[in-house]
């Protein structure tokens, strides 16, 4: 049997834009969801709601409400033209984002390079970089399901911003800027890849690598400050043509100083730079729908998420951060668009520094989607809600 929901779906996937026709095809999706729906296709209509309500409906009460009573109802009339409509349109502009039981996330690790590489269906997802002469280890490129790369890696104004990086100070030692006196992750080992599937059957891969958080004044043998057990999970959800990164990092303070000061800059933590397209012009919101500052040269919000939206070879592309509410400290959000565009998940520690003692544990957690559209306020409020309040 045809399935003309997933034909539909296929058709509109890169087609879409504001206005008229974006709404369109969200009625055109929408209108041909016939019968019992998976996980995925649930999730898929509850974004085409909230994108209708937010963002692209034509504007009025009375036809919002028509709109949401035709495709909940299933009405036959919209479902002949709607598909009449992507008859004409035309079909098949995209492989189908239905997913096969048996795909799986592919992951090649090469450790005399120092590179970890994870792709999906023959598109590359993620690489995590780990050479010994780096600073840190950090995630290098972080593609769409499309295959856009929505991060950047080492830009020639500022060397050390590292696609998406995790680093701060400690105890006068930093590890974010790479100038003396610097301080160094070491990687203890190559990380372990491992790839399997998550509990509801979603492809997933997950690297876990074991760094010390070392510094030195050059006159004397490094000092380990922290011991680090690095997580990144990474699982695709094709339903909804999104990619999901989970970064984790336990900590344990090294026996052999008395205690771990962190602190750092505004824009220390979990730092993203983002494509040179996004300079300028990137957009910016927030779970609290608090305003930026019209210069957009350094503004740091208190917020559970951010998220920025821009363009990557002439296609749109959205990049979503969160912090977990378990993170020590005040979480929140370093920004700029002008004279570049980045963002850090921040703990506040530039404003007020976290103590631990040896032999102290901690963590920090993180979240980052990506999709090959913008997604609306509404829509990331109820995605990000599950995983701000799990543990």
């Amino acid at each position: 049997m045809i399935d003309y929901g997933h034909l539909m779906r296929n058709a509109y996937s890169e087609a879409l834009v504001d206005g008229w026709a974006s709404w369109v095809g969200c009625m055109a999706r929408m209108g041909t969801r016939i019968g019992p729906m998976n996980q995925d296709e649930t999730a898929l209509l509850q974004r085409d709601r909230a994108h209708i309500d937010g963002n692209v409906a034509p504007k009025g009460g009375a036809r919002r409400a028509a709109t949401r009573h035709w495709v909940s109802g299933g009405s036959w009339v919209f479902l002949l033209a709607m598909f009449l409509i992507a008859g004409w349109r035309g079909f098949g502009a995209e492989p189908g984002h239905a997913l096969d039981p048996s795909e799986t996330i592919t992951g090649a690790m090469d450790p005399s390079l120092g590179r970890a590489q994870l792709t999906f269906r023959g598109r590359p997802l993620m690489t995590y970089v780990f050479a010994g002469e780096q600073f840190k280890p950090y995630v290098q490129a972080l593609h769409t399901l499309r295959g856009e790369n929505v991060i950047r890696d080492a830009p020639s104004d500022h060397l050390h911003h590292h696609g998406l990086m995790y680093a701060i100070r400690v105890n006068g030692a930093n590890f974010w800027e790479e100038r003396a006196p610097a301080g160094r992750q070491i990687a203890l080992g190559p990380p372990t890849l491992t790839v399997a599937r998550t509990d509801t059957g979603l492809p997933s891969a997950w690297l876990v690598q074991e760094l010390d958080w070392q510094t030195s004044d050059g006159s004397g043998p490094a000092v380990t400050l922290l011991h680090e057990r690095r997580e990144i999970r990474l699982t695709v959800n094709p339903g909804v043509e999104e990619v999901a990164l989970e970064w984790r990092s336990q900590f344990e303070v090294d026996r052999g100083v008395e205690r771990a000061v962190l602190h750092g800059a505004d824009y220390h933590g979990l730092g993203i730079r983002f494509p040179e397209e996004f300079d300028k012009v990137a957009e910016f919101q927030n779970s609290e729908g608090v305003p930026y500052s019209e210069a957009q040269t350094w503004d740091v919000r208190p917020a559970a998420w951010t998220a920025v939206s821009g363009r990557v070879s002439g296609r749109e592309a959205m990049l979503v951060l969160a912090g977990h509410p378990s993170n020590a400290g005040v979480g929140s959000f370093f920004s700029m668009r002008n004279a570049f565009a980045y963002l850090t998940a921040t703990q506040s520690l530039g404003r007020q520094p976290i103590s631990y003692q040896r032999g102290a544990k901690f963590d920090v957690r993180y979240l980052v989607l990506v999709y090959p559209a913008a997604q609306n306020r509404a829509y990331l409020t109820g995605r990000l809600a599950p995983w701000l309040k799990g543990r």
